[in-house]
């Protein structure tokens, strides 16, 4: 996984929409910009990397999310289970006002299901 934070203002204009991390000591995956059929591969990539090289919990921090499809749910749903194959979980942190919108119309907000925390 990459650094420690996600990237500084000035250099997200570069950033991918999906990157790998570590913060506090635990593995995170940000979300940023839009994320819908055209990148779902690349988001998939990254949660499937970020589930390889650590061994604890994956936090998806989504604070940074302008656009938000259903596939990208689909996405997030299979890093859930190949987290719970592994006695591990998957938090939602911070969801932007748009992905809340996609995890409301899911069924996945206001009440998640246990070990999601969709808290802004």
């Amino acid at each position: 996984m990459t650094a420690n934070t996600y990237p500084p203002a000035t250099d997200r204009l570069r950033a991918p929409a999906a990157l790998a991390g570590y913060e506090g000591g635990r593995g995170v995956v940000w979300l940023r910009g839009e994320h819908d059929i055209f990148n779902v591969s690349e988001l998939a990539a990254t949660m499937d990397q970020a589930i390889a090289l650590d061994e604890g919990d994956l936090v998806v921090d989504l604070s940074g999310v302008d656009f938000m499809g259903v596939i990208t749910v689909s996405v997030i749903l299979k890093a859930r289970e190949a987290l719970r194959l592994r006695s591990r979980s998957l938090i939602l942190r911070s969801p932007s006002a748009p992905a809340r919108r996609v995890l409301e119309l899911c069924g996945f907000y206001p009440s998640p299901p246990a070990g999601w925390d969709p808290a802004p």
